[in-house]
């Protein structure tokens, strides 16, 4: 679907591309990974987790989580919220001495599903202090307050992922033995083959070709992924990207913070500095991809954005929203935007 002017489109002399969702099918790894840190860390309930791919979803559409940490942490805070003092202590038992006592209560779901629509509508601006306002107030009634300060000095928080050991259970689960050792210097919390295993390349080579080598446009990415990982999954597909001029705001995040606080999306300041002053097309699936490009356009009239589809559980959903965002371009896949370039965005 062509929302805008196609000759502007076909115009763009820079490629710029998210990781997820566009360029890699991450379904079996990122969201299993956050399942997976949620039944350790409440181990001690009677029940797994409560939380499943569609509130995973539903974070991810406030705009504020395109980092995995922020919104593992988001939902570890939120299920320790609705606990009662007795669930808090077991838990925080088993965190800090490894010690199992079952808890009795079991997680009643339904009040659950109407607290986290609650916990959705708090969450604002901030992935961080958002959720520790929510969960501040809401342990503050149930008189768990002191429990909750306990949970974040044990698990830290991913502002500082270099000390967090709710990050390290995440990278252990996520990137298994080898790549963890790569990144920490160290073994990981939990010693297994990562999930990352499980991702696959969403585009097909021709297609790189057909943009990078017979049309000529030159590619970057702007994920937050970490270039690690990024070149673990692509393999030889990355020789068509400019890397060393690429944004990986995970390694941002863990060399500093603070400078990577203004760079995550749906912040439009790494967008304009990899656009400069050229027409560029940012393609993403998110909605921080969308807003994203979106405030840059503010900036920077030439900026467009193709949203991808196809990798989606509800893609009409996603398409509606795009539609109502103003994407320039909707398509399934970057398969079906090579298609759209080679022929001069003629539609057939």
């Amino acid at each position: 679907m062509l929302n805008r002017s196609l000759g502007k489109l076909n115009s763009a002399n820079h490629l710029v591309f998210d990781c997820d969702g566009v360029l890699v099918d991450s379904r079996n790894s990122y969201d299993s990974t956050i399942i997976e840190v949620l039944n350790y860390i409440f181990r001690p309930l009677r029940k797994k987790s409560p939380i499943d791919r569609t509130q995973i979803e539903k974070l991810r559409e406030s705009g504020l989580y395109n980092n995995e940490w922020d919104a593992v942490y988001a939902l570890t805070v939120f299920i320790f919220s609705q606990l009662s003092r007795e669930s808090a202590k077991a838990i925080l038992f088993w965190l800090k001495c490894g010690g199992f006592n079952q808890a009795s209560e079991e997680i009643n779901e339904k009040s659950l599903q109407l607290q986290f629509k609650t916990f959705l509508s708090s969450l604002k601006t901030d992935p961080i202090s958002d959720v520790d306002k929510y969960a501040i107030s809401t342990c503050n009634k149930k008189g768990t307050l002191d429990e909750f300060q306990q949970l974040i000095e044990e698990l830290g928080v991913p502002l500082n992922p270099s000390k967090s050991s709710l990050v390290k259970l995440f990278d252990s689960i996520y990137y298994g033995n080898k790549i963890y050792k790569k990144i920490y210097g160290s073994r990981p919390i939990l010693t297994r083959e990562g999930l990352i295993g499980n991702e696959r390349a969403a585009v097909n080579e021709k297609s790189f070709k057909k943009l990078g080598t017979d049309i000529g446009l030159p590619f970057f990415m702007l994920t937050g992924r970490s270039r690690i990982g990024v070149e673990h999954v692509l393999g030889s597909l990355i020789e068509y990207f400019d890397l060393d001029s690429s944004i990986f705001i995970e390694d941002v995040v863990r060399r500093d913070n603070k400078k990577a606080i203004p760079m995550k999306k749906p912040s439009p300041l790494p967008l304009l500095n990899l656009a400069g002053n050229s027409v560029t097309l940012y393609v993403g699936d998110s909605s921080e991809d969308v807003l994203m490009a979106n405030n840059a356009k503010k900036s920077l009239t030439q900026i467009m954005f193709a949203g991808i589809t196809g990798l989606k559980e509800d893609p009409l959903a996603v398409e509606k929203f795009f539609i109502e965002q103003g994407a320039d371009l909707i398509v399934k896949s970057v398969d079906d935007l090579a298609t759209l370039y080679t022929r001069g965005f003629t539609v057939t």
